[in-house]
């Protein structure tokens, strides 16, 4: 497994979010579809990383729980 440092601003993506998802799927066409949905995911602000969340993920049966973390600035550089 490798690593890379990405600076976010540089790919004009100043936002950058974790997402805790608690799932629920009965049957692995559940379970699929989760996947294929955050498998495109890629959202560079704000605005579409709500309409993401809103609009896709809490529409799927197989989400239970969203919770969003929000990172403000890094603080202690990796390593």
């Amino acid at each position: 497994m490798s690593a890379a440092d990405i600076d976010p601003e540089a790919l004009r993506r100043g936002l950058e979010v974790l997402i805790d998802i608690e799932t629920y799927a009965r049957d692995r066409k559940m379970f699929e579809e989760f996947e294929s949905t955050v498998a495109v995911a890629d959202h560079a602000d704000q605005a579409a990383y709500e309409a993401f969340v809103t609009d896709k993920l809490g529409d799927l049966p197989a989400v239970l729980r969203l919770e969003s973390h929000l990172t403000m600035k890094k603080i202690k550089a990796d390593g």
